[in-house]
């Protein structure tokens, strides 16, 4: 027995498992958010602002380059971390007030409806965000997960703060961005002294400006597709139906993406080898051997059980207003099991060099996903937006499918 529980120790003090703790932590810290303001904040406005972190997100994939994933890549290239979260923080600062006012344009010219504050709050703190997780990735590179596990718990004890004060004013979405904003101007700045030790940040021009196109532009773009591709029904969903649909909807979305990060986690926790090999025939080993396919269905019954359960639960914990989110949360999560057995066969065409094809079949799938949701939405509502989530992953899995078999068929 002794062996036994000194075996589970090693195990719950790797490095993965820190890892796994660290995504539990950062899953609960957005579950508490979600709770207390659909509580506090009518399901109209929180619409408005699931619709400005959608149009925020759009812009933002569109010119950031994916600077969370830059930050492996680029780093691979120059083995200068000092040089590369330098570049890309910098990177971030000079885009955040060109983003803001390509939203605050596009807010106007599709004629969305949601309040200037509102989105000038919520693109701030998207750009805060991505710095701190730039100061996160740095750390993943160097497998300090003990130093993240600490800093994310750290964070949640600063996001409930924030929550407190928001509930003790009895704020309106406005007043909530501003206390939210605050406490990730906190966040950015522990971020830099703790997890970068402080570090210096020369704001310059990045480097990765004159080589992107020829180093990083395949995989940046496909980055970017993702991220639009991931956001583009709210804003459609806000023409077509109104704000309190996008905010049902969009908490179903959310719940489904919080429950699936543990259960990547822990996938990845017990699959680790897929993750750190460097050899991309290494890769397709693992690919292709038997325990990958049944961890993926282990994990998605996981989380459709967590599904249905949650069918009778998310009316009790986020009130009334949302009970529909359980459906939707149910009907997403069968999209799981297409997603992550497609996303380690991208994974395998970027390290074997065939990131252009990779765009491709990004790109292919987005324009699908479009399609989909402008079919979809006005024939069943929310319910049309989550088919067609399922619809786009299921749709990406056999793409991945067909053009990795070829490949593989004809020996490149």
């Amino acid at each position: 027995m002794n062996s036994h529980f000194t075996s589970w120790m090693s195990r719950l003090s790797s490095p993965y498992a820190k890892n796994l703790l660290t995504t539990l932590i950062r899953a609960v810290g957005q579950l508490l958010i979600f709770a207390v303001l659909t509580r506090i904040i009518p399901p109209s406005e929180y619409g408005q602002y699931f619709v400005a972190l959608s149009i925020i997100a759009i812009v933002n994939a569109l010119v950031d380059l994916g600077s969370y994933n830059l930050v492996f890549l680029l780093n691979s290239k120059y083995q200068n971390l000092e040089r590369v979260v330098s570049e890309l923080v910098t990177h971030l600062a000079a885009i955040m007030f060109p983003g803001i006012l390509i939203v605050l344009l596009l807010n106007a010219v599709l004629q969305l409806g949601i309040p200037l504050g509102v989105l000038i709050l919520a693109g701030i703190i998207d750009i805060m965000t991505r710095m701190i997780m730039v100061f996160v990735a740095a750390n993943m590179i160097d497998e300090h997960y003990q130093k993240i596990f600490f800093f994310e718990s750290v964070g949640l004890i600063i996001k409930a703060a924030a929550l407190l004060i928001a509930v003790g004013w009895k704020t309106d979405l406005t007043e909530w961005l501003f206390a939210l904003a605050a406490a990730n101007l906190l966040m950015l700045t522990f971020a830099w002294k703790y997890l970068f030790q402080g570090r210096r940040v020369t704001l310059k021009i990045p480097a990765l400006y004159r080589t992107f196109w020829k180093e990083a532009s395949p995989f940046a773009i496909s980055n970017a597709l993702v991220g639009v591709s991931s956001e583009l029904e709210k804003p459609i969903m806000s023409r077509l139906l109104s704000f309190s649909d996008v905010a049902v909807y969009s908490i179903g979305q959310r719940i489904f993406s919080i429950g699936s990060m543990p259960v990547s986690a822990w996938l990845a926790t017990r699959y680790a080898g897929f993750f750190t090999s460097e050899s991309p025939a290494e890769k397709k080993r693992l690919i292709q051997s038997a325990a990958y396919p049944a961890l993926i269905i282990a994990g998605a019954v996981i989380l459709t059980l967590a599904a249905v359960v949650s069918l009778d639960v998310i009316g009790l914990v986020f009130g009334r207003d949302y009970e529909k989110a359980g459906l939707l949360m149910l009907i997403m999560s069968s999209s799981y099991l297409f997603q992550a057995a497609y996303l380690p066969m991208a994974d395998y065409l970027s390290g074997t060099g065939r990131q252009p094809l990779r765009l491709k079949i990004q790109a292919i799938s987005t324009v699908a996903y479009l399609i989909g949701a402008v079919f979809w939405i006005p024939r069943l509502n929310t319910v049309g937006a989550a088919i067609n989530v399922v619809e786009f992953h299921l749709l990406s899995f056999i793409i991945y499918s067909v053009v990795v078999g070829l490949q593989e068929k004809r020996g490149l």
